[in-house]
């Protein structure tokens, strides 16, 4: 029986290389700006939950009387940007388009009712929430849930 002959290997193909490195590098770029967003996001929650104890401690301090329409509508324009702040948080949390379409239609909510726009201006504002609407049935929900939201409406 004769020994097999074993082909000598032949050295990598320095694009090889430089691919597997490339690739490397695109992961691990990728696990710092993921781990970036995660601190953002923490950042933002201690903001947020800073801001809303402060908010409710002003609030009480203030007294009730004292409550106006003017500061209500600051007030109001307080709280709904805590909640864009929160729904940001989530959607650096859970990368999908729901998430973005939810962002931008609380940016746009808020805008129209503490923005104090003109006619036009609404209008056009109620016509981007109606369009990230259409966007998130048409083209994001899976089949069983436009159904259930279309028995709903």
């Amino acid at each position: 029986m004769e020994p097999q002959k074993q082909e000598p290997q032949q050295p990598e193909k320095p694009e090889g290389q430089a691919e597997r490195l490339a690739d490397k590098l695109l992961h691990g770029a990728y696990q710092v700006s993921r781990y970036v967003e995660i601190v953002l996001a923490i950042l933002i929650i201690v903001v947020v939950a800073v801001l809303v104890v402060r908010m409710i401690a002003d609030l009480f301090a203030g007294g009730f009387a004292a409550l106006e329409v003017q500061n209500f509508t600051a007030f109001l324009a307080n709280v709904l940007a805590l909640v864009i702040g929160i729904e940001f948080v989530l959607m650096l949390c859970k990368h999908t388009p729901e998430m973005l379409i939810e962002v931008l239609a609380f940016s746009i909510a808020r805008e129209l009712i503490v923005g104090h726009l003109q006619t036009w201006e609404t209008l056009i504002g109620i016509g981007g929430i109606g369009l990230l609407f259409l966007v998130r049935k048409h083209l994001l929900l899976k089949q069983t849930e436009r159904k259930q939201l279309d028995d709903t409406f």
